[in-house]
């Protein structure tokens, strides 16, 4: 079995460890846990930050959640009128295709003797009533300044985020106005992973034994033995995620991807690699 197996196998198993214990979910973009008991929280939260990405993968494979990461950004001049605009850059989390979303912004400047001169590079001014600002305002971004908002643009990538594509004519672009931050509550995250939380019982040791853990192997309790290779976790899993996918496709009518289809691909392939690392 490959190192990178290994490891999301260890993964997946404290991850139904953190079911049994309390709820996922995300709010304002951002992955995040509560435990059920206080004592567990600080346990929980140093688990999380240490683990997070690992933790996300499982956790989006799984429920097929349908949503973009953030890239970077770029201003330039758009359309017929040459408009000042920023392009912000995306990724969507499952096909790994890129998008793009294009707002108004101004990136010239606007007094003195440099009037009508572009900013340098990346530097770029937020009008207070502009669809930039409204963005910028939910992903929790406030600068000093309208005129420093470039500066903080590096903390969007710590969030995912939910949009409809607007057109493929070139390339996916995204439909600035439905473009916010992910949330998805607790009830709806439990629902969709309601066939691990039924199993959750089988691994409990995790967070008693968070100390020691970074010098773990994976834990004793064999996935095969939790039947992740098997028609019950894969069909239960799915069935319960119908719900959560079905919501953000009917706010999505431009997914890139099935997300019901990724999800059986990379269950299918976990399982391959399981059968595997038997005969060898």
């Amino acid at each position: 079995m490959t190192p990178k197996i290994v490891a999301m196998k260890s993964i997946q198993q404290q991850v139904i460890t953190a079911l049994g214990k309390g709820s996922f979910y995300f709010l304002d973009g951002e992955l995040c846990y509560r435990a059920y008991q206080s004592d567990v929280q600080e346990k929980a939260e140093r688990w999380l930050a240490k683990n997070l990405q690992e933790i996300l993968d499982v956790i989006l494979n799984l429920t097929g959640i349908d949503c973009y990461k953030y890239i970077g950004f770029n201003t330039g001049f758009y359309g017929l009128h040459n408009s000042d605009g920023v392009t912000l850059s995306f990724e969507h989390v499952s096909s790994e295709s890129d998008a793009y979303c294009i707002f108004n912004a101004c990136i010239t400047y606007e007094r003195g003797p440099k009037a009508g001169n572009k900013l340098p590079k990346k530097k770029f001014k937020v009008g207070r009533r502009t669809k930039l600002r409204a963005f910028l305002r939910l992903c929790r971004l406030e600068p000093r300044r309208e005129s420093e908002y470039h500066e903080h643009m590096g903390k969007l990538k710590s969030k995912l985020f939910e949009a409809k594509v607007a057109s493929t004519r070139n390339g996916n672009k995204l439909d600035k106005d439905t473009l916010i931050p992910l949330n998805v509550s607790e009830n709806e995250l439990r629902e969709s992973l309601s066939a691990l939380i039924e199993i959750s019982v089988n691994d409990r040791h995790y967070f008693d034994n968070f100390s020691a853990l970074p010098r773990q192997a994976a834990s004793a309790t064999d996935v095969s033995d939790l039947r992740y290779d098997g028609a019950l976790v894969k069909e239960n899993v799915r069935a319960n995620s119908t719900a959560l996918i079905s919501r953000k496709e009917v706010r999505k009518h431009g997914s890139l991807v099935s997300a019901a289809s990724t999800h059986d691909y990379w269950l299918s392939e976990y399982s391959k690699e399981l059968k595997v690392s038997r005969y060898k």
